[in-house]
Protein backbone atom coordinates (compact mmCIF):
# COMPACT_ATOMS: atom_id res chain seq x y z
CA UNK A 1 0.00 0.00 0.00
CA UNK A 2 1.33 3.07 -0.86
CA UNK A 3 0.44 6.49 -0.20
CA UNK A 4 -2.90 7.57 -2.30
CA UNK A 5 -2.98 4.17 -4.14
CA UNK A 6 -6.64 3.15 -3.40
CA UNK A 7 -7.88 6.21 -4.07
CA UNK A 8 -10.92 6.86 -6.38
CA UNK A 9 -10.52 9.23 -8.91
CA UNK A 10 -10.52 13.18 -8.27
CA UNK A 11 -10.45 11.83 -4.74
CA UNK A 12 -8.72 14.34 -2.51
CA UNK A 13 -5.93 13.83 -0.44
CA UNK A 14 -7.29 13.60 3.65
CA UNK A 15 -5.30 14.65 6.45
CA UNK A 16 -2.39 14.79 4.09
CA UNK A 17 0.02 17.13 5.21
CA UNK A 18 2.94 14.67 4.81
CA UNK A 19 1.95 13.68 1.11
CA UNK A 20 2.10 17.47 0.14
CA UNK A 21 5.00 18.00 1.99
CA UNK A 22 6.73 14.87 0.29
CA UNK A 23 5.18 15.76 -3.18
CA UNK A 24 6.52 18.98 -3.26
CA UNK A 25 9.99 17.88 -2.03
CA UNK A 26 9.88 15.58 -5.42
CA UNK A 27 9.00 18.59 -7.60
CA UNK A 28 11.83 20.74 -6.05
CA UNK A 29 14.34 17.86 -6.61
CA UNK A 30 13.05 17.79 -10.24
CA UNK A 31 13.46 21.48 -10.72
CA UNK A 32 17.31 21.50 -8.98
CA UNK A 33 18.35 18.72 -11.71
CA UNK A 34 15.98 20.52 -14.24
CA UNK A 35 18.10 24.12 -13.80
CA UNK A 36 21.65 21.94 -13.69
CA UNK A 37 20.40 20.08 -17.18
CA UNK A 38 19.23 23.62 -18.83
CA UNK A 39 22.72 25.43 -17.62
CA UNK A 40 24.79 22.93 -19.79
CA UNK A 41 22.87 23.71 -23.03
CA UNK A 42 25.20 24.87 -25.70
CA UNK A 43 28.18 24.23 -23.28
CA UNK A 44 31.11 21.85 -23.21
CA UNK A 45 29.53 20.25 -20.29
CA UNK A 46 31.16 17.67 -18.52
CA UNK A 47 29.48 13.77 -19.19
CA UNK A 48 29.53 13.40 -15.33
CA UNK A 49 27.48 16.24 -14.68
CA UNK A 50 24.91 15.13 -16.88
CA UNK A 51 25.02 11.72 -15.67
CA UNK A 52 24.64 13.07 -12.16
CA UNK A 53 21.69 15.94 -13.10
CA UNK A 54 19.66 12.99 -15.32
CA UNK A 55 20.00 10.58 -11.79
CA UNK A 56 18.46 13.10 -10.02
CA UNK A 57 15.66 14.57 -12.67
CA UNK A 58 15.09 10.43 -12.43
CA UNK A 59 14.98 10.20 -9.08
CA UNK A 60 13.11 13.04 -8.17
CA UNK A 61 10.27 12.14 -10.77
CA UNK A 62 9.99 9.15 -8.66
CA UNK A 63 9.51 10.48 -5.69
CA UNK A 64 7.29 13.06 -6.84
CA UNK A 65 5.24 10.08 -8.08
CA UNK A 66 4.33 8.37 -4.76
CA UNK A 67 2.29 11.36 -3.96
CA UNK A 68 1.05 12.91 -7.10
CA UNK A 69 -2.63 14.16 -6.10
CA UNK A 70 -3.56 11.88 -9.45
CA UNK A 71 -5.34 8.56 -9.84
CA UNK A 72 -4.47 6.81 -13.00
CA UNK A 73 -4.17 2.90 -13.53
CA UNK A 74 0.07 3.50 -15.10
CA UNK A 75 0.26 5.29 -11.99
CA UNK A 76 -0.89 2.35 -9.67
CA UNK A 77 1.30 -0.07 -11.75
CA UNK A 78 4.58 2.25 -11.08
CA UNK A 79 3.83 2.38 -7.24
CA UNK A 80 3.40 -1.31 -7.60
CA UNK A 81 6.74 -2.11 -9.10
CA UNK A 82 8.39 0.85 -6.63
CA UNK A 83 6.82 -1.20 -3.69
CA UNK A 84 8.64 -4.14 -4.82
CA UNK A 85 11.83 -2.89 -5.54
CA UNK A 86 12.50 0.12 -3.21
CA UNK A 87 9.97 -0.74 -0.02
CA UNK A 88 12.51 1.51 1.74
CA UNK A 89 10.86 4.36 -0.36
CA UNK A 90 7.36 3.99 1.35
CA UNK A 91 8.45 4.31 4.58
CA UNK A 92 8.42 7.88 6.67
CA UNK A 93 12.43 6.73 7.83
CA UNK A 94 13.44 5.73 4.39
CA UNK A 95 12.04 8.84 2.52
CA UNK A 96 13.50 11.12 4.67
CA UNK A 97 17.09 9.84 4.11
CA UNK A 98 16.47 10.23 0.77
CA UNK A 99 15.17 13.78 0.83
CA UNK A 100 18.36 14.79 2.89
CA UNK A 101 20.62 12.81 0.17
CA UNK A 102 18.91 14.49 -2.87
CA UNK A 103 19.34 17.91 -1.09
CA UNK A 104 23.00 17.40 -1.15
CA UNK A 105 23.58 16.13 -4.23
CA UNK A 106 21.54 18.90 -5.91
CA UNK A 107 23.58 21.76 -3.54
CA UNK A 108 26.42 20.08 -4.19
CA UNK A 109 26.47 20.37 -7.89
CA UNK A 110 24.58 23.19 -8.57
CA UNK A 111 27.23 24.65 -6.50
CA UNK A 112 30.05 23.21 -8.59
CA UNK A 113 28.91 24.14 -11.82
CA UNK A 114 28.25 27.81 -10.42
CA UNK A 115 24.57 27.41 -11.48
CA UNK A 116 22.67 30.04 -9.17
CA UNK A 117 24.02 28.28 -5.94
CA UNK A 118 21.50 30.08 -4.19
CA UNK A 119 18.42 28.65 -5.24
CA UNK A 120 20.57 25.03 -4.56
CA UNK A 121 20.98 26.31 -0.96
CA UNK A 122 17.43 27.16 -0.37
CA UNK A 123 16.31 23.54 -2.42
CA UNK A 124 18.88 21.94 0.19
CA UNK A 125 17.18 23.72 2.67
CA UNK A 126 13.69 22.61 2.05
CA UNK A 127 14.71 18.89 1.13
CA UNK A 128 17.13 18.80 4.34
CA UNK A 129 14.21 20.05 6.37
CA UNK A 130 11.78 17.66 5.47
CA UNK A 131 13.98 14.46 5.34
CA UNK A 132 14.88 15.67 9.36
CA UNK A 133 11.29 16.05 10.14
CA UNK A 134 10.16 12.74 8.31
CA UNK A 135 12.88 10.74 9.65
CA UNK A 136 11.66 12.35 13.50
CA UNK A 137 8.39 11.55 12.90
CA UNK A 138 8.76 7.63 11.49
CA UNK A 139 11.05 7.56 14.48
CA UNK A 140 8.58 8.64 16.64
CA UNK A 141 5.60 6.96 14.91
CA UNK A 142 7.62 3.45 14.85
CA UNK A 143 7.94 3.84 18.69
CA UNK A 144 4.25 4.68 19.02
CA UNK A 145 3.29 1.04 16.94
CA UNK A 146 5.85 -0.61 19.27
CA UNK A 147 4.49 -0.17 21.94
CA UNK A 148 0.87 -1.54 21.22
CA UNK A 149 2.48 -4.55 20.00
CA UNK A 150 4.11 -5.18 23.55
CA UNK A 151 0.59 -4.21 25.22
CA UNK A 152 -1.15 -6.46 22.69
CA UNK A 153 1.37 -9.75 23.66
CA UNK A 154 1.47 -8.74 27.30
CA UNK A 155 -2.10 -8.95 27.25
CA UNK A 156 -2.30 -12.55 25.76
CA UNK A 157 -4.77 -14.24 23.65
CA UNK A 158 -4.83 -15.58 20.23
CA UNK A 159 -4.49 -13.51 17.49
CA UNK A 160 -8.39 -14.61 16.16
CA UNK A 161 -9.46 -13.02 19.40
CA UNK A 162 -7.37 -9.91 18.28
CA UNK A 163 -7.55 -9.78 14.36
CA UNK A 164 -10.76 -11.82 12.84
CA UNK A 165 -10.01 -13.93 9.80
CA UNK A 166 -11.48 -11.11 7.37
CA UNK A 167 -8.67 -8.72 8.64
CA UNK A 168 -8.49 -5.48 10.68
CA UNK A 169 -9.51 -2.14 9.87
CA UNK A 170 -7.32 0.49 10.29
CA UNK A 171 -9.70 3.02 12.36
CA UNK A 172 -10.70 -0.33 14.65
CA UNK A 173 -6.84 -0.89 14.95
CA UNK A 174 -6.78 2.97 15.85
CA UNK A 175 -9.14 2.40 18.56
CA UNK A 176 -8.07 -1.10 19.70
CA UNK A 177 -4.14 1.28 20.32
CA UNK A 178 -6.05 3.39 22.17
CA UNK A 179 -8.04 1.34 24.31
CA UNK A 180 -5.21 -1.53 25.28
CA UNK A 181 -2.20 1.36 26.05
CA UNK A 182 -3.53 4.52 25.59
CA UNK A 183 -1.98 5.39 22.45
CA UNK A 184 -3.55 7.47 19.51
CA UNK A 185 -3.35 7.70 15.85
CA UNK A 186 -4.55 9.86 13.68
CA UNK A 187 -6.13 9.03 10.34
CA UNK A 188 -2.86 10.04 8.46
CA UNK A 189 -0.65 8.20 10.74
CA UNK A 190 -3.36 4.58 10.64
CA UNK A 191 -2.85 5.02 6.99
CA UNK A 192 1.05 4.64 7.25
CA UNK A 193 1.09 2.47 9.80
CA UNK A 194 -1.25 0.04 7.47
CA UNK A 195 1.69 0.71 4.69
CA UNK A 196 4.25 -0.54 7.32
CA UNK A 197 2.21 -3.48 8.41
CA UNK A 198 1.50 -4.44 4.63
CA UNK A 199 3.32 -7.51 3.14
CA UNK A 200 1.72 -7.23 -0.19
CA UNK A 201 0.32 -4.36 -2.89
CA UNK A 202 -3.42 -3.68 -2.01
CA UNK A 203 -5.81 -0.45 -1.72
CA UNK A 204 -8.02 -1.26 1.00
CA UNK A 205 -7.22 0.01 4.73
CA UNK A 206 -7.37 -3.47 6.20
CA UNK A 207 -4.69 -5.83 7.93
CA UNK A 208 -4.72 -9.40 6.75
CA UNK A 209 -4.88 -11.71 9.92
CA UNK A 210 -1.56 -13.16 8.74
CA UNK A 211 0.25 -9.60 8.63
CA UNK A 212 -1.08 -9.01 12.27
CA UNK A 213 0.02 -11.95 13.38
CA UNK A 214 3.09 -11.91 11.72
CA UNK A 215 3.79 -7.70 13.10
CA UNK A 216 2.72 -8.89 16.48
CA UNK A 217 5.52 -12.32 17.05
CA UNK A 218 8.29 -10.39 15.10
CA UNK A 219 10.32 -8.82 17.76
CA UNK A 220 12.33 -6.45 15.67
CA UNK A 221 10.51 -3.34 15.21
CA UNK A 222 8.63 -2.18 12.11
CA UNK A 223 9.95 0.75 11.03
CA UNK A 224 7.66 3.48 9.30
Amino acid sequence: MLGGAGNPVGKKFQNASWKILFFSAGLATVFGAILGLWSMIGTLASPFDIIIFSYLLLFGLIMAALDVPYYHPKLMEFRLIIFKACLFLTRFIGRGVMYVFLGCMVCGNLWDNDTVPFIGFIIFGYLSAVGVGAIYYGIKLTRKLDIVRKALLNRGGPTPSICPPQGLRMDKFGELALKIQGVQFNSEELHYVCNALSQSFHADEVISQTEFEFWLKNPTPVLI
